[in-house]
């Protein structure tokens, strides 16, 4: 996911104007620059929000399995950390003014992602339709208000999902790798 956001990040450094994904998004999301309600729902990626979802999934998560309730914790901080001190200061200089990602949905991609790791299997069917559907309606937010060009939000998406699938991944590896040394020592 990382690697996505990375390579549309470089080919939008290295093209001058609006790519076509965001032309189209552009012609079928209509500007409302001054909507209260959407810039309530945007509020979904604001870092309070997401840290407030972070530590309520990993306080779910806690009795079970611990290392998932770290990495609840650690994902939206690395998610965070890489769009606002690595992406956006590697990419905008080229592209728009600290735009790409979008931290606003990298933040909600990041809580929607510790949300669906602590949810149990049985309801996971229901749970990940609905989570593309809130990112992509957020992702739309964010254009009408002007805030962000679509190309923006799925960077986000792509930016916030993998690095809580990282951290979990990681966190589990890491805990195999221990228990497989002590078995064979």
């Amino acid at each position: 996911m990382f690697a996505l956001t990375v390579l549309a990040g470089s080919y939008l450094a290295r093209h001058s104007g609006t790519d076509p994904l965001d032309q189209w998004g552009f012609s079928v999301i209509r500007p409302n620059y001054h909507s209260a309600t959407l810039n309530d729902f945007a509020q979904l990626g604001n870092p309070i929000a997401v840290a407030c979802g972070a530590l309520a999934a990993a306080a779910v998560s806690w009795g079970h399995d611990k290392l998932r309730a770290i990495a609840c914790l650690v994902g939206p901080v690395l998610a965070g950390g890489l769009t606002e001190y690595a992406l956006k200061p590697w990419f905008d200089p080229w592209i728009r003014g600290l735009q790409f990602p979008s931290g606003h949905e990298t933040g909600a991609s990041a809580l929607v992602m510790v949300t669906l790791l602590v949810l149990p299997g049985r309801w996971l069917w229901l749970a990940v339709p609905a989570a593309a559907a809130l990112l992509i309606a957020l992702g739309a937010a964010l254009v009408s208000l002007g805030w962000h060009t679509p190309s923006d939000a799925l960077a986000g998406i792509a930016t916030g999902t993998g690095a809580v699938l990282f951290a979990d991944g990681a966190s589990h590896l890491s805990s195999l790798a221990r228990r497989r040394v002590r078995q064979n020592p």
